[in-house]
């Protein structure tokens, strides 16, 4: 597994084995990626994420959260409905 930094918004879903943006395009979303965010979330009892059946969900969190190879960059939920904005910028 290298280094992913995922592109999300606010409440959504990482599902293991589905595609998602990155800054150099599609990556896949692992099963080592959602190992080291589930124990992430287990060893420190974050509220910004929430564990299912192999999948993670970002909840009211926005910023940069780096675990290890993974890197969340999580927008505001405006952002998935005004994608001309600059969310990095701010």
């Amino acid at each position: 597994m290298g280094n992913a930094r995922f592109v999300v918004y606010e409440h959504q879903r990482l599902v293991v084995g589905d595609s998602y943006e990155t800054r150099r395009g599609p990556v896949a979303f692992t099963e080592a990626h959602f190992e080291a965010l589930a124990r992430y979330q287990e060893r420190t009892g974050t509220a910004a994420l929430r564990l299912g059946h192999r999948s993670v969900r970002v909840a009211q969190h926005v910023g940069y959260l780096r675990v290890g190879p993974v890197t969340l960059e999580i927008y505001p939920k405006l952002g998935a409905y005004r994608p001309n904005d600059d969310w990095r910028a701010l």
